[in-house]
């Protein structure tokens, strides 16, 4: 693969909004066409036999299913009635607290 110029990295360096001074173009048209023969050779690769994939590490979810229990439900309305026994103020089976907003009037 040949080389990329300084107008090239000029023009890629312009389309992506870097401000690349003139000094500067020959080492990255080294650097980028290194870049550029690398990815090449990749495409040398015989990937035949491999099976596609959506990401490098075969990850798996270790979240479990949202399903509610029943022993979960019994155990969240003992927790509620114990703590509604605790509230010292009550209205209409809920807890009843001071206002954290002040009237402006």
């Amino acid at each position: 693969m040949e080389k990329l110029t300084k107008g090239e990295v000029k023009k890629v360096a312009e389309l992506s909004r870097l401000n690349i001074e003139e000094k500067e173009l020959e080492y990255y048209a080294e650097e980028l066409s290194s870049v550029l023969e690398y990815a090449r050779q990749l495409d040398e690769l015989d990937t035949s036999s491999v099976e596609p994939m959506t990401q490098a590490v075969n990850l798996q979810t270790v979240l479990r299913d949202d399903i509610q229990e029943e022993s979960n439900t019994n155990i969240r309305a003992r927790a509620v009635e114990v703590l509604m026994r605790a509230v010292p103020f009550k209205h209409n089976g809920f807890a009843k607290v001071k206002s954290v907003f002040k009237d402006r009037n």
